[in-house]
């Protein structure tokens, strides 16, 4: 069994150097925090409906069995934080361990979402952005090993840990010979591994060439958000689906389920009575309804829509959800948020197309009265909104006034009254 390299703190062009794509190293000092535990556990209460039911994003097992995430099984707002959440779901499962684990995990944060943007934009800076997202997931618990045992995916994954203690174990090659993706029982495996344990406030990277398996070490939970940056294989499947929709976090992992629940169904007969010279009518219509719809996306607004979030996203889609829309007063004074990422493009001579934090607003301006708009927002006493709207022509006032209620829905702009 062999260790990993460890560094002190975190310089990303060191690390773009001698670890991208070649090897697992540890942070102990990773400098900003790409994640505090307040704004974590506030996310993982955020998966929970209104029914009280947990997103299909969520899993939660014990002893290897997978539970229900109804009836408050999963982190609630009362719990307050973690610890209490597991005195409460330990008592539950009279004592048994148990696996949090979220998908799609920075869906559920505004300000976790946030804060990860900015700590890996300088990474996206010499690697470049991935244009399949990063994903994020949350493991929480007193388990052994990751439900999922030794496993490998397309990812480069960076796991920060926020409360306990955890190993990783790795391998630069397949350790076993017979043709299984994963496997639970590891123990002969051990020798050959290469082990790393990571505590609270530090960061481990492994890259995607690796097997790996995380552990607890102790009986108490330990907390972790880790991000996989894809580095292998890039699927066209979700950005396909995008063309058609924006894909619910809930439903990231299963784009087909979701393509499916979009798309009017298509009936066709069980059985035929023969050879058939030619595939049925019903594939027929099935494809043309895709590439009827795919055609309008691609040609209309939705690609430039699509461009302009992928950007504006920083890397991490799906983004969280707007803000209620509200209707902003004419003394409000608006300023733009310093972490908002916003971006807008000309589509024509009349209008022009306007991203923040990869939402695209649906009220679109000429393009004149885009530039004059984000002039006026860019000083440093912040405008209100009817010095902004009457800067621009008079017949966009309104829809002037319609896209700022929009940019602060998307949390790009701040509002004082």
């Amino acid at each position: 069994m062999s260790s990993i390299s460890v560094e002190e703190t975190l310089d990303w062009e060191v690390f773009v150097s001698r670890y991208w794509d070649r090897a697992p190293v540890l942070f102990r000092s990773p400098g900003p925090v790409p994640f505090v535990a307040e704004e974590v556990f506030e996310a993982a209460t955020a998966t929970v409906g209104p029914d009280g039911a947990a997103s299909k994003a969520v899993q939660l097992t014990s002893e290897g069995r997978r539970l229900p995430t109804i009836d408050r099984a999963t982190p609630h707002v009362d719990d307050g934080d973690f610890d209490s959440y597991v005195s409460r779901i330990t008592e539950r499962l009279g004592g048994d361990r148990h696996a949090l684990v979220i998908s799609s995990f920075h869906a559920y944060g505004p300000a976790m979402w946030s804060r990860q943007r900015a700590f890996f934009a300088p990474l996206w800076q010499r690697v470049g952005i991935p244009m399949t997202t990063a994903l994020t997931t949350l493991f929480h618990g007193n388990y052994e090993h990751s439900p999922v045992g030794v496993h490998k995916d397309r990812y480069g994954t960076f796991m920060y840990v926020l409360s306990g203690r955890k190993r990783m174990r790795m391998w630069s090659r397949r350790p076993w010979e017979h043709d299984a993706s994963t496997i639970v029982d590891y123990d002969q495996y051990l020798d050959s591994s290469i082990s790393a344990e990571a505590e609270a406030g530090q960061l481990l990277y492994w890259p995607s060439s690796h097997f790996h398996v995380g552990e607890n070490i102790g009986d108490q939970p330990a907390t972790s958000v880790n991000v996989g940056v894809p580095r292998e294989e890039r699927r066209m499947d979700q950005e396909t689906v995008a063309l058609l929709g924006d894909t619910p976090a809930a439903e990231y992992g299963d784009v087909g389920a979701y393509l499916a629940s979009v798309l009017p169904p298509v009936e066709a007969a069980m059985f035929t009575d023969g050879i058939a010279a030619q595939p049925p009518d019903a594939l027929r219509l099935g494809l043309d309804q895709v590439v009827s719809r795919l055609t309008v996306a691609w040609t209309g607004r939705r690609r430039r829509e699509l461009a302009l979030n992928r950007y504006t996203a920083g890397g991490f889609q799906p983004v969280p959800a707007a803000r209620p829309l509200h209707r902003l007063s004419t003394r409000d004074r608006l300023r733009l948020d310093p972490a908002a990422s916003i971006l807008w493009c000309v589509v024509d001579e009349t209008s022009a197309l306007c991203s923040a934090n990869g939402h695209t607003a649906t009220e679109t301006l000429s393009p004149r009265a885009m530039g004059t708009l984000f002039d006026g927002l860019d000083r440093a006493q912040p405008p209100t909104v009817t010095e902004l709207c009457r800067a621009v022509d008079p017949g966009e006032r309104d829809k002037t006034a319609s896209l700022l209620a929009e940019l602060c829905a998307f949390r790009a702009l701040d509002v004082s009254r």
